[in-house]
C-alpha cells in the first residue's frame, strides 16, 4: 500500500458547525475528511490546543504527511482505507508531532458519516499522552497496568456510561485497596459508589438531596480553573471544617478528592475513601487519579454527546413520522391518536397528555384525545368541554401564541379557580403548547405532571411545538376534507331527495325518506315537519322522529305563525340556536327531551312557505351556520317532494273515489240484498277512504227510530239495545233537515251524541228515497278538522248512488218474495187453487221480466211472453228444451257451479248470466232462481226470473268511457294552460303573444267541453220546449256565419254559404230558440271544419221549405274522409266517436252530434246523413216553422 495521499476535494462542502458545541464540551478532536484523498475538511477547535498548531495547518493537503509519526503512518492509512471501504468503526492509536517537536499520543475512532447526500470519513481523537506516560511510569506495579487497560476498555466500550463508571469505581477500589470509591457528576447530581466492605460506613445518595451538595462543592473551592486534587487526613493540622465534617461523615481516616474537569469548569469529582489504614496518597496515586478523572470526564462528555445526538435524531424522526402520516391521512382522530402514541413513547415521567380543539364560538376547548396513567390524572377527559377563561394555561397559550410552562404550580400565586382546584388535588407541572394554523390558534396540547415538579428541556418544548404544529395542520386538513365531504354528501343527498319528485310514493313514505336522508346531512336527536295552515295562521305538526312514543298522541301539535316568524326570518329562511335552554321563552314540546341545539328552516315551494323543518341536537353548540345552510337547502328540496307527494295522494284519492262510485254503479245492476250491499260498501269505502269510522244508520219513519246497520260494527255493538236520539244527535239533525252536517270539533258541537270513543270530527250525509230520508252515512275521525268539502261532496254523491241501489233492491226483493211465494203455492196447491193459478198465470204473462218454470233437470215447462221477447224463441220452441239452449260460452263455469250448489242446498240463487239470443247475439241477464219445494220437502222444480240488464251494462260501459274521455279532455287543455301560464312567468316577453294565443285556444276548448256537458245535462232535464220559441232565420243567418268564414280562411279551408233569395224574401220563422239553433249549426260546421283537410270545401245550403211537413231544410256537406257504413247507426249516440276520429287524433268528446240530434228531437225536427268513405259527408236537418211564410209585399 502506498503512503501517498490524493489531494482532490469535493467542490462544495457541507456545514459541520453543528459538531462544535459537542466538541468543545468533550475536550476531544472531531475531524471530517474526504474519503478519497483523506484531506481534512473540518477539525474542531480543541485540535489547536492539543498540537499547538493553527486550524488552517490541519486543513492543508499534506497535513498527514507532515505531522504523522513515520512509524505509525502505515497503520493509520490502513485504518483510514478500511473505514472508507468497509463502513466499519476502526480503533487506532498513533503519534503526531506537535508544534514544539514533542510526540503526542492520540486514540482515534474512525467511521463514515453521510451528510447532504455525500459520504465522509469522521474521526474522534482523544489525547492519551498522559495515560501513556502514566502507564510507562507504573509499569511493573501490581494492578496499575491492569487499571490502565480497564480504563482503555471502558473508554472504547459500547456500554451505558452508568455501567462503565460503576465498573471503574469497583476496579479503583480494588487497585488502591480503599474502603469506598465514588464518582460524582454535578450536572445530573448522579453518583456511582463502590463499597469494599458491606458494613463500610459511607454516606447515602440522599445526602446530596438536602442542599449539602452546594456546601460540599463550595468547600472544595474548585470554582475557578486550574484546580488541584485535595487530600483530607484526619490528623492533619489546621484541617478545614468541611473536611473534618466529611471525614466524620464517612468515619474515614483519609479521603482523596480528584476533580473531573471539562473544558471550562469542574463537572464532577472522584472521591477515594480509606477508613482503615490512615494511608497517605503518593504523587503517583494522585497522578493516576487525575488521569482516571480525565478519562472519566471524556467518557461522560462523550456519553452526553451521543445522548444529545440520539435525542436530536429521535426528535427529527418523530417530526418526520408525524409529518409523514399527517400528509398521508385525512382522518383527524387517527392522526391525533398516532401523535398521542408517539408522545407517550417520547415523554417520560408525565401523567397526562391531552389534545383539545377550540369550539366554533371560540369560547371553549373540547378535548378530542386524552391519555392518562391513571383515571385520577385525567384533567381534561376525552369529550369534555371547558371554557378557555377557566383554563389558566390555555388562555395564556392561546392569547400569546407561545408554549406556557409551569414547572411547579405551587410557586404560582395567581391561578384561577379551576387551576387552583387541580393544584390542590396534586397537579404540580403543566406544559401547554398552542396548536396553530397560519398563526391562528385552533387548540392546545396539554402535558400534566402530578405530585412533584417537572422540568421540560428546551429541546422537549421545541419538539412538542413542532408536533403541535403538525397536529394543527392535520386538524385543518381534516376539517377542509370534512367540509368537502359534507358538501359532496349534501349534493348526493339532494339528488336523492330530488329523485323522490319522480316516484309515486305515499306522503307518509316521503316523510320517512326525508328523515332518513336528513341524517346524511346533519346528525340529530329528533326532527319534525310542520305544515303551514294559512287559514288558522299556525304551523301544524304532520310527522316527527326521535320523540318519545307518547309525544304525538298527548299534545295539540301546532305552533303559532307569529312565534315561528319571530324565530325564523323569511330571509335567509333558517336560523340556528346553540342552546335552547338559554332562551327563557323557549317551549320544549317534549318535557323529557334532551335536545339542546336547534335548527329551523322553512319548507318553501316557488317562493311560498309551506311549512318548517325542525332539527334538534343533543349538545350545546352542536350546529353551525354552515349546518343550518345545508339543512335549509335540504328543506327546500324536501318541500318540493312533499308537495308532489301531496298532489299524488290527492290524485290517488280522487281515483279511489271514482273507482268506488263505479263499483256502486255495478252493484246497482246486480245487488238485490240491501244488507249485503251495505256491508260491501262499508268494507270498501271504510278501507280505502275513511279507515277510522264509516257506516250507515237507518231511519224508520213510522217509529222515528235510528238504528245502526249491522255492518256499522263499532256503533251497532254499542247501541244494540238503545238507539240514537233523534233530537239530540248530529244524525238526528241530518234526518230532520235532509242536509249534510259537518262538525269539525265535536267537543264544541251541541248536537254531538257520543256513539264511539276518541272521536273529534264527524260528517253525516242523508240517504233519500223519493225525497224522504231513510238513513244517513256517518263518518268520524279521531283528528279534529279532518274532513274537507271534497269529502262532503263525495259522500253526498255516494249517498245518491246508494239510495238508487236501495230502491232497486227493494223492488227486486218484493218481486223475489212474490215469485218465491208463487212457486210454493203452485207446488202445494195446484189441484185446489186452479183459479189462483190462473190469476198467477196472468201475472206471469204480463210481467215485464222473463220467467221460466223448469223441472229438476232444468227442462223448461213454462216461459212467459217477456221471455219470448227476451230470447227470440217462442214458448213452443222453448218448452221441453233444457235451459242450456239459452246459455252461451261467455258465462264462467264457476257461476254455474255456484248456482247448482245453492239450488241443491234448497237455497235461492241470484246472479248474472250471459245468454245467447236466437239470432246469435248475446245479452246480459240478472237471474233469480228459487227452488220449488214439494210436500215431502224435496225440490220438484225451479222458478227463475230473468231481467235483461244489457242496456244497463252498456250504459255502465258508456259511463266508464265518458269518465275516461272527459278526464282526458279536461286534462289536456288544463295541462297546456298550466304549461303556458308557467312560461308567462319565466319566458321571454316577445313570446307572450303566442303564449296568449295558445291559452285562449285551450280555454275555448275547455269551455266548449264544459258547454257540451251542460247542454247534455239540460237536455236530460228539459223534456218540453218553450211554446213561444221563435227565431227569424234570415236575421240569424246574417249574424251567425262571419266568425266561421273567418276561421275557415284562417285554417285554409273553403266555406261556402248559400240561401235562396226567395227564401230571404219570405223570411221564415223557425219554431226554436236562437241559441239552440246556434248550437245545432255550430256543432255541425265545427265537425266539418275539423274533419276537412286543408284546401277542402264545406258547403252550407238552405234547401228551402217542405210545406207538407211545415219545415225548412238546411244541408251541410264536406269533402272529408266520410263515415264508415257500420258506424252510421251509432253516429248520433252520446260519446260515440268513429274510427277516423280516434285514429286521426282529432280532439272531441262524442257529444256534438248527440246534442244536435236531441235538440232537433226536442223541437220536432229531424237530421239525416249521407256519406261515402273517402268522398265526404252531408248532414240534412229539418227545422220546424212556427207560422206561414210571410209574402213579400214589396
Amino acid at each position: 500500500m502506498t503512503s501517498d495521499l490524493p489531494t482532490s476535494l469535493p467542490q462544495r462542502l457541507p456545514d459541520f458547525s453543528f459538531l462544535q458545541t459537542f466538541a468543545a464540551k468533550a475536550e476531544v478532536i472531531f475531524w471530517i475528511a474526504d474519503p478519497a484523498s483523506y484531506q481534512l475538511v473540518y477539525v474542531s477547535a480543541h485540535a489547536e490546543k492539543v498540537l499547538g498548531l493553527p486550524l488552517d495547518v490541519w486543513l492543508r493537503p499534506l497535513f498527514w504527511q507532515t505531522h504523522l509519526f513515520e512509524e505509525d503512518r502505515e497503520r493509520v492509512l490502513t485504518a483510514l482505507q478500511a473505514a472508507a471501504t468497509s463502513e466499519t468503526v476502526q480503533h487506532v492509536e498513533y503519534r503526531m508531532t506537535a508544534k514544539d517537536g514533542s510526540l503526542i499520543w492520540l486514540r482515534d475512532r474512525i467511521c463514515t458519516v453521510a451528510e447532504e447526500g455525500n459520504t465522509y470519513l469522521c474521526g474522534m481523537m482523544t489525547d492519551v499522552t498522559a495515560f501513556k506516560t502514566a502507564v510507562d511510569h507504573h509499569t511493573g506495579t501490581p494492578g496499575y497496568t491492569s487499571i490502565f487497560l480497564e480504563i482503555v476498555t471502558l473508554l472504547s466500550g459500547n456500554e451505558e456510561i452508568e455501567q462503565k463508571l460503576d465498573q471503574l469505581a469497583e476496579k479503583l477500589c480494588a487497585v488502591f485497596g480503599l474502603t469506598a470509591v465514588s464518582i460524582l457528576n454535578w450536572d445530573v447530581v448522579s453518583h456511582y459508589t463502590h463499597l469494599d466492605k458491606q458494613d463500610a460506613n459511607t454516606f447515602l445518595p440522599e445526602y446530596y438531596k438536602e442542599n449539602r451538595l452546594s456546601e460540599f462543592i463550595d468547600g472544595l473551592g474548585w470554582q475557578q480553573l486550574p484546580v488541584q486534587p485535595i487530600v483530607a487526613h484526619h490528623d492533619a493540622p489546621n484541617l478545614p471544617d468541611w473536611q473534618r465534617a466529611h471525614l466524620q461523615l464517612h468515619q474515614a481516616q483519609t479521603i482523596l478528592f480528584v476533580p473531573i474537569t471539562g473544558e471550562d469548569d469542574v463537572i464532577g469529582c472522584l472521591e477515594f475513601v480509606d477508613n482503615q489504614t490512615g494511608r497517605y496518597f503518593l504523587d503517583s496515586d494522585i497522578e493516576l487519579g487525575e488521569f482516571v478523572a480525565q478519562q472519566a470526564a471524556l467518557a461522560i462528555a462523550r456519553a452526553q454527546l451521543f445522548k444529545a445526538e440520539a435525542r436530536r435524531r429521535r426528535e427529527a424522526e418523530i417530526l418526520s413520522d408525524v409529518a409523514e402520516f399527517v400528509s398521508s391521512s385525512l382522518d383527524r382522530d387517527e392522526i391525533l391518536a398516532r401523535v398521542m402514541e408517539i408522545l407517550r413513547v417520547y415523554l417520560n415521567n408525565v401523567h397526562n397528555c391531552s389534545i383539545s380543539l377550540m369550539t366554533e364560538n371560540g369560547l371553549e376547548l373540547e378535548t378530542i384525545l386524552s391519555w392518562y396513567a391513571d383515571e385520577t390524572y385525567a384533567v381534561f377527559p376525552r369529550g369534555s368541554r371547558i371554557a378557555i377563561s377557566d383554563s389558566f394555561t390555555s388562555q395564556l397559550a392561546l392569547e400569546g401564541g407561545e408554549p406556557v410552562l409551569i414547572s411547579d404550580l405551587r410557586k404560582i400565586p395567581f391561578t384561577n379557580k379551576f387551576t387552583t382546584a387541580m393544584r390542590e388535588n396534586g397537579l404540580r407541572a403543566i406544559l401547554c403548547v398552542p396548536l396553530k394554523v397560519k398563526n391562528k390558534p385552533v387548540g392546545t396540547l396539554h402535558i400534566h405532571h402530578w405530585h412533584e415538579p417537572r422540568q421540560f428541556s428546551a429541546e422537549e418544548i421545541a419538539l412538542l411545538q413542532g408536533v403541535a404544529n403538525q397536529a394543527a395542520i392535520a386538524v385543518e386538513n381534516a376539517r377542509l376534507f370534512a367540509n368537502e365531504r359534507r358538501q359532496l354528501n349534501l349534493s348526493r343527498t339532494l339528488q336523492k331527495v330530488g329523485a323522490l319528485l319522480t316516484t309515486s310514493l305515499q306522503l307518509e313514505e316521503v316523510y320517512e325518506h326525508i328523515f332518513n336522508l336528513l341524517g346524511r346531512v346533519v346528525s340529530y336527536k329528533s326532527a319534525s315537519l310542520y305544515r303551514f295552515d294559512k287559514a288558522n295562521d299556525q304551523f301544524t305538526l304532520v310527522q316527527a322522529r326521535g320523540f318519545p312514543p307518547h309525544f304525538l298522541e298527548s299534545r295539540d301539535m301546532f305552533l303559532s305563525a307569529e312565534r315561528v316568524f319571530e324565530q325564523i326570518a323569511v330571509s335567509p329562511g333558517w336560523t340556528v340556536v346553540s342552546d335552547m335552554r338559554s332562551i327563557s321563552s323557549w317551549v320544549n314540546l317534549a318535557e323529557d327531551s334532551e335536545a339542546r341545539a336547534w335548527i329551523g328552516a322553512f319548507l318553501m315551494v316557488k317562493g311560498e312557505i309551506n311549512g318548517i323543518l325542525s332539527v334538534d341536537g343533543e349538545q350545546v353548540g352542536q350546529y353551525s351556520d354552515e349546518d343550518a345552510h345545508m339543512v335549509a337547502s335540504f328543506a327546500n328540496q324536501a318541500a318540493v317532494a312533499i308537495e308532489n307527494a301531496r298532489l299524488y295522494d290527492e290524485t290517488m284519492r280522487q281515483t279511489k273515489e271514482l273507482a268506488i262510485l263505479n263499483q256502486v254503479s255495478q252493484e246497482t245492476a246486480v245487488s238485490l240484498n240491501i244488507d249485503e250491499f251495505l256491508e260491501n260498501i262499508t268494507k270498501t269505502v271504510g278501507a280505502e277512504l275513511f279507515p277510522h269510522i264509516f257506516g250507515f244508520v237507518l231511519y224508520d219513519a213510522q217509529t222515528e227510530a235510528l238504528r245502526p246497520h249491522a255492518s256499522y260494527a263499532p256503533v251497532a255493538d254499542k247501541l244494540e239495545e238503545k238507539g240514537i236520539p233523534l233530537d239530540h244527535s248530529i244524525v238526528g239533525q241530518v234526518v230532520k233537515s235532509g242536509r249534510p252536517y259537518y262538525a269539525p270539533n265535536v267537543l264544541e258541537d251541541d248536537y254531538y251524541f257520543a256513539t264511539v270513543e276518541n272521536v273529534l270530527s264527524e260528517v253525516v250525509v242523508p240517504l233519500k228515497l223519493n225525497r224522504e230520508v231513510v238513513g244517513v252515512i256517518d263518518v268520524a275521525s279521531p283528528e279534529a278538522e279532518d274532513f274537507s268539502q271534497r269529502d262532503i261532496n263525495f259522500l253526498t254523491t255516494l249517498a245518491g248512488n246508494i239510495a238508487a241501489v236501495m230502491e232497486r233492491a227493494r223492488l227486486y226483493e218484493t218481486l223475489r218474495i212474490q215469485a218465491a211465494g208463487l212457486a210454493k203455492e203452485v207446488a202445494l196447491r195446484t189441484s185446489e187453487l186452479k183459479l189462483e193459478r190462473d190469476r198467477l198465470f196472468a201475472i206471469l204473462e204480463s210481467a215485464g221480466e222473463g220467467i221460466l218454470l223448469t223441472d229438476t233437470e232444468s227442462n223448461i215447462m213454462y216461459a212467459n211472453p217477456a221471455m219470448e221477447r227476451q230470447s227470440g224463441y217462442s214458448r213452443e220452441q222453448l218448452r221441453s228444451k233444457n235451459t242450456r239452449v239459452l246459455g252461451s260460452q261467455q258465462t264462467p263455469k264457476t257461476v254455474y257451479t255456484e248456482m247448482w250448489q245453492s239450488l241443491q242446498a234448497q237455497k235461492s240463487w241470484m246472479g248474472e248470466l250471459v245468454n245467447e239470443h236466437k239470432d246469435g247475439h248475446t245479452y246480459d241477464v240478472a237471474v233469480t232462481i228459487t227452488p220449488i219445494i214439494g210436500d215431502s220437502g224435496e225440490v220438484t222444480g225451479f222458478v227463475s226470473v230473468h231481467s235483461d240488464i244489457t242496456r244497463l251494462k252498456e250504459l255502465e260501459r258508456l259511463k266508464t268511457e265518458f269518465i275516461a274521455n272527459v278526464s282526458h279532455q279536461l286534462r289536456t287543455p288544463l295541462t297546456n294552460i298550466k304549461t303556458y301560464v308557467s312560461l308567462l312567468s319565466k319566458g321571454k316577453p316577445e313570446n307572450f303573444p303566442r303564449y296568449f294565443s295558445v291559452l285562449h285556444y285551450e280555454i275555448d276548448r275547455l269551455a266548449r267541453l264544459i258547454q257540451d256537458l251542460l247542454d247534455i245535462s239540460r237536455l236530460d232535464a228539459q223534456k218540453i220546449p218553450r211554446s213561444d220559441a221563435a227565431v227569424d232565420l234570415v236575421d240569424f243567418w246574417e249574424e251567425f256565419w262571419p266568425p266561421f268564414v273567418e276561421r275557415a280562411e284562417r285554417e285554409s279551408r273553403i266555406l261556402q254559404i248559400a240561401i235562396p233569395a226567395e227564401l230571404v224574401a219570405q223570411a221564415p220563422t223557425l219554431f226554436m230558440e236562437s241559441y239552440q239553433l246556434e248550437k245545432i249549426l255550430s256543432r255541425l260546421v265545427e265537425n266539418s271544419l275539423a274533419y276537412t283537410a286543408e284546401g277542402g270545401h264545406i258547403q252550407v245550403t238552405v234547401l228551402g221549405q217542405n210545406e207538407s211537413k211545415n219545415t225548412c231544410q238546411i244541408q251541410i256537406c264536406d269533402d272529408g274522409p266520410g263515415i264508415l257504413e257500420e258506424e252510421r247507426p251509432f253516429i248520433f249516440d252520446r260519446f260515440f266517436r268513429g274510427t277516423q276520429a280516434v285514429e286521426s287524433g282529432i280532439s272531441g268528446n262524442g257529444l256534438g252530434l248527440a246534442i244536435v240530434k236531441e235538440l232537433l228531437d226536442l223541437y220536432g225536427g229531424e237530421i239525416t246523413l249521407e256519406s261515402e268513405p273517402g268522398e265526404g259527408s252531408c248532414f240534412t236537418i229539418s227545422l220546424p216553422l212556427v207560422q206561414e211564410i210571410r209574402k213579400d209585399t214589396t
